[in-house]
Order: C-alpha cells, then sequence, then structure tokens
C-alpha cells in the first residue's frame, strides 16, 4: 500500500501457510516459528519515487526482517495497465512483484 503522504506498508505471505499447534504464537515451537519466518514479508516506512529515474525509494521504518530497518530499499517501477511492477536484485536474487491496483 502506497499513500499520497508518503508512507507505505507491505505485508507478503504465501498462501494458506500451515498453522501452529497452540492457539498461543509465543509457544511455537522452533521449527514452526522458523516455518512462520519464511513464509512472510512484511515492512514499513516512507517512500518517494525517482520518476527521471523509474525507481522508487523505501526508508524502512520496521518490518520482519531487522537488517533492513534504517535502510533504503530501492526498486525500479513500471506499470503495465493497472498493475505496478516493482523489480530488484538482493543477496537473495532478482525479485518481481506484480502489485494490482484494487478500486
Amino acid at each position: 500500500m502506497y499513500q499520497g503522504n508518503g508512507e507505505m506498508s507491505a505485508q507478503l505471505m504465501r498462501t494458506a501457510p500451515p498453522h501452529v499447534a497452540s492457539p498461543d504464537p509465543f509457544k511455537a515451537t522452533a521449527e514452526e516459528s522458523d516455518r512462520a519466518w519464511r513464509n512472510y514479508i512484511g515492512y514499513w516506512g516512507k517512500y518517494r519515487v525517482d520518476s527521471e529515474a523509474r525507481t522508487v525509494v523505501r526508508h524502512i521504518e520496521g518490518g520482519w526482517f531487522p537488517n533492513w530497518i534504517g535502510q533504503e530499499q530501492i526498486r525500479s517501477f513500471r506499470f503495465d495497465r493497472d498493475r505496478l511492477v516493482l523489480e530488484a536484485d538482493s543477496p537473495a536474487g532478482h525479485a518481481t512483484l506484480v502489485w494490482q491496483k484494487i478500486n
């Protein structure tokens, strides 16, 4: 979600992740916690758009991966009809995210 006031939030997860045995998230086993962590990405912060460079720069204020907090994440962008396509290279490899506009 990108808002007009310069704030953004991204919450991504795999479809239908396996449930944890306990209803208390603090009682999840190490294996359950690891599986849950690896099936979710979430972060938020401020963003700015550089139209000339076709990039969006996101200053991460908080999120699931502590190493990103305080960093800037830069993504190239393009529009494809009613979709926003973001791309970036990272230590984990090349990523392409496609965001669908909701009316």
